[in-house]
């Protein structure tokens, strides 16, 4: 019989995010990603659009691809990829999957994946990946300036946050909305209720798409936030991850400054072209 890609039991998850706190924080992009599935399917079991996969049942070495909505993860605690490589081969890409969370230790075999494949892709600038302990994050005080409330993110917030995003596509709406509906998030408000800044909480566990409208930057908009998501992941009892664009000088200066240090580096890869995402689909 070939190879299949076999749901793993939701029951199984755990199991296979703890496998990943192993040499802590080596393999904690693995660890963030499935503990974000874990921690959403507590929360609703029939999520839409979401497989969480192994290859013919077995996860025992940490090989899994998670495909919710557009996006496409995965990882394995295997120093030989080959069944990880086995795993992806199963996957239709003609459904022009967007590639998130893969490590540095992944990197060459995803490219040498998408050569053999013929994959039509863009490589995304890639990030550092970024830690600070929960010890230290805990530590953190959060003051916001006058006229300022800082709430979570709604799904309409979760639109708008859209329209300003950089890497906004077919489909993308509706993956913020999904962060907004089962992740933690923080916008920052004026008086008037206007959204000035966010901050979402993406599915490998970390920081993400933080963002300050173009009217209200270099007012500390963007630390704002930071600092409210690092203090409440970290009341959660999680170290505090984020990935920042290797060449965004002033948003590193920020992270290192609040004392964020690198501890990998995270990548993205996008198909050529978008055609069979649609943000009218049910989140």
């Amino acid at each position: 019989m070939g190879d299949r890609l076999i749901d793993i039991p939701i029951d199984d998850l755990p199991l296979l995010r703890d496998l990943y706190k192993i040499d802590w924080p080596k393999y904690s992009i693995g660890y963030g990603t499935v503990d974000t599935y874990v921690r959403w399917l507590n929360q609703d079991p029939k999520i839409p659009h979401l497989r969480i996969l192994s290859l013919n049942g077995d996860w025992s070495d940490g090989t899994f691809v998670i495909i919710d909505w557009n996006m496409l993860y995965f990882n394995t605690l295997n120093a030989n990829f080959d069944r990880l490589e086995r795993a992806l081969s199963l996957v239709d890409f003609s459904k022009q999957y967007k590639m998130g969370s893969i490590g540095s230790r992944l990197l060459d075999m995803v490219h040498k994946f998408i050569k053999d494949h013929k994959l039509d892709v863009k490589i995304i600038p890639g990030t550092k990946w970024l830690r600070m302990p929960q010890a230290e994050a805990s530590k953190i005080v959060v003051n916001c300036p006058e006229g300022i409330t800082l709430k979570p993110l709604s799904e309409k917030d979760a639109v708008k946050a859209n329209e300003l995003w950089p890497f906004k596509c077919p489909g993308s709406a509706t993956y913020l909305k999904r962060l907004a509906k089962y992740n933690l998030s923080i916008g920052a408000f004026t008086s008037e209720g206007e959204l000035i800044a966010w901050c979402f909480r993406i599915p490998a566990g970390s920081l993400g798409t933080l963002q300050v409208v173009d009217s209200q930057k270099r007012k500390g908009y963007g630390s704002l936030t930071v600092r409210a998501m690092a203090k409440t992941i970290s009341d959660t009892g999680y170290d505090v991850f984020a990935p920042v664009v290797i060449d965004n000088k002033p948003s590193l200066n920020m992270f290192e400054k609040l004392g964020f240090k690198m501890c990998d580096t995270m990548h993205w890869i996008h198909p050529s072209y978008f055609e069979n995402w649609s943000d009218d689909d049910e989140v």
